[in-house]
């Protein structure tokens, strides 16, 4: 879970907050931009999501509709 939630905020940090002022310019300028370092905690999570539901290991839960 402690992993989960690590990347949430990776995903966080690169994706939401590099454009702003939080982000020394030379870094937003030097290595976010132009390597569009925002996208690739999104598809590391898209791609861990994807393996856990191929192989099983992501546990969906059937709701129980009482009648």
């Amino acid at each position: 879970m402690l992993l989960g939630n690590l990347w949430i905020i990776l995903a966080f940090v690169l994706t939401v907050l590099s454009p702003t002022d939080l982000f020394p310019k030379y870094i937003r300028d030097e290595f976010i931009w132009p390597y569009s370092l925002k996208v690739v905690p999104c598809i590391l999570i898209w791609t861990i999501l994807s393996w856990q539901l191929i192989s099983g290991k992501l546990a969906i839960k059937e709701s129980r509709i009482s009648g």
